[in-house]
């Protein structure tokens, strides 16, 4: 389950980005529909052969964000991606992709596993969502707008990015998302996701968007 690992940290680190207001939703939006893109509709996650352009950062973290939408959109937002974390996290031996739809089952939510398995195991991509629905599912919005937008130019300066980096390390030492390894049938892979990574993707996200 190569994929798993940048999917997972690429999404959180765009999804945590986006409620600490750090970019818009538009950002948001464009940083997971980037999985959507054309070159990517041959692109079959469980299948390496099928990674032409690296779809694991890309497809995967719209599949991650998909799963992690319609699992808050069957439950009421009482169950998220983090919960299925945290059963792949008690989960003793190797992870795989059916591993990963046994944990989603798991939350008694059948119906998800299966559009999981279609995305992940075939070349089915789910659509990137909207702000309004973004809005009413995950019941959060921008908790701050560090970033000040030249309105001639449309970019950010680099103060405000530099500000914004410093925070997301300064948040990273003591939260995370999930706590222990996971074991992959390639490779032993991190279960956690903490933010000293997410805090990466960060700054990755600003870098690419402070310059346009």
């Amino acid at each position: 389950m190569e994929w798993f690992t940048e999917a997972t940290a690429t999404y959180y680190a765009a999804l945590f980005t986006y409620e600490q207001g750090d970019i818009s939703f538009a950002t948001f939006e464009s940083e997971l529909g980037h999985g959507e893109a054309d070159r990517y509709s041959e692109a079959i996650l469980s299948d390496q052969e099928t990674w032409e352009h690296r779809p694991d950062y890309t497809v995967g973290p719209l599949v991650v964000g998909a799963i992690d939408r319609e699992l808050r959109t069957e439950t009421n937002n009482t169950v998220t991606f983090q919960s299925v974390f945290r059963t792949l996290n008690q989960h003793g031996g190797s992870v795989n992709e059916r591993t990963l739809l046994d944990a989603i089952q798991s939350e008694g939510v059948e119906a998800i596993a299966e559009n999981a398995s279609r995305y992940t195991t075939t070349t089915d991509q789910p659509p990137m969502w909207g702000s309004q629905t973004h809005t009413d599912v995950f019941e959060t919005e921008p908790q701050s707008r560090l970033a000040v937008t030249d309105n001639k130019r449309g970019t950010t300066s680099a103060g405000d990015a530099n500000s914004t980096t410093q925070r997301a390390h300064t948040q990273s030492s003591s939260q995370t998302i999930v706590a222990s390894p996971l074991e992959t049938d390639d490779e032993t892979v991190s279960g956690v996701v903490p933010i000293a990574l997410l805090s990466i993707g960060i700054v990755g996200l600003w870098t690419r968007y402070s310059r346009r």
